[in-house]
């Protein structure tokens, strides 16, 4: 029976001299994989903002408005879901231009580049920045 015990004993040891550390190493993965995700998807949203400006100044203002409906939807599901503050409250700014930029294209106002440009400055530096940088 002592020896059962033991054997149990030694095997629950053993057991977790292995599990802990790849628990810990899963959770780091686990957090890598998430900021990859986010730095792909600011990524994705930069490249939609250039589309946004390249349509302005052809002055497709109908495609750069349309462009820019689908764009400020995806940044406001990014904003929901980042994870790191600073990345939220960056995208979170960026989402604040909403109406202004919607009004501006629907007027046909091409200073609107100026503004778009701005904006894609703004999210450059959010992609590039790393977790936890204003």
């Amino acid at each position: 029976m002592k020896t059962v015990l033991i054997a149990v004993a030694l095997a629950t040891v053993a057991f977790l001299v292995g599990f802990v550390p790849k628990y810990f190493e899963n959770q780091e993965l686990q957090a890598a994989l998430e900021r990859t995700r986010t730095q792909l998807e600011i990524s994705s949203l930069h490249s939609q903002l250039g589309m946004i400006l390249i349509e302005i100044e052809r002055n497709n203002f109908g495609n750069a408005r349309e462009r820019s409906t689908v764009f400020f939807n995806q940044l406001q599901s990014a904003a929901q879901q980042a994870q790191d503050e600073a990345i939220r409250r960056r995208l979170e700014e960026a989402l604040q231009r909403r109406d202004e930029i919607t009004s501006d294209l629907a007027s046909l106002r091409p200073e609107t580049a100026d503004k778009i440009r701005e904006m894609y400055i703004s999210l450059y530096d959010v992609a590039t920045a790393g977790p936890g940088s204003p």
